[in-house]
């Protein structure tokens, strides 16, 4: 689904990630990107010396989206 899509990484130090993790998902949940189906999917990533969160989306050429996104 997302074969033009693109990926969004953010690495934080460690202890962070549980709050931006709740932080990311409230957003995608309400909608707060305000760029409709154009997410696809999110993960966390829990490391030994840092955690890393990504977030995908659908077609990495549309800039107006990725704008909103950012």
């Amino acid at each position: 689904d997302n074969l033009k899509g693109g990926k969004w990484i953010v690495r934080l130090k460690k202890g962070l990630a549980p709050r931006f993790w709740e932080n990311l998902v409230m957003a995608m949940v309400g909608d707060q990107f305000d760029v409709g189906p154009e997410i696809c999917g999110a993960v966390i990533s829990m490391r030994q010396s840092e955690d890393i969160l990504s977030l995908w989306n659908k077609s990495a050429d549309d800039g107006r989206t990725n704008l909103k996104i950012r």
